[in-house]
């Protein structure tokens, strides 16, 4: 009977939100500002571009990623690079490799003050060509 009366308050409390509902629930992931030492977040266009990393590509910035080739965006996130915070947008993009040969690869455009500073492959801080 203990058990019950035990659960049943436990259930009553966090529906009310009179109890921590982070012994219940798993905690909320962590929010961001939208400002920070990087700048502001980057912003999507209407098409679900990123304006910062299309005009860098535009730019040839990056050789082996053009807009043609990008398969998808991924979120921004904070993140230190090299002792330095910047947003890190995900590029998933198409890449030929031998003449009919095609491979997907992830790079990771790291941005700060709205402008892509670097342009690094996912797994290694080694640049994208």
């Amino acid at each position: 009977m203990k058990f019950k009366l035990t659960a049943v308050t436990l259930l009553l409390f966090g529906a009310l939100g009179l109890f921590p509902t982070s012994a219940l629930a798993r905690p909320e992931p962590l929010i961001i500002s939208e400002d920070s030492r990087a700048g502001r977040r980057p912003g999507t266009t209407p098409f679900g571009t990123y304006a910062a990393l299309d005009l860098s590509i535009r730019n040839g910035e990056v050789s082996t990623i053009n807009s043609d080739t990008v398969l998808r965006y991924g979120k921004p996130t904070l993140v230190r690079y090299h002792g330095v915070d910047y947003w890190q947008v995900p590029v998933t993009y198409r890449h030929r490799i031998f003449g009919n040969g095609v491979i997907i690869s992830e790079a990771r455009a790291l941005v700060r003050n709205g402008q892509v500073e670097h342009w690094v492959f996912r797994n290694s801080s080694l640049p994208v060509p």
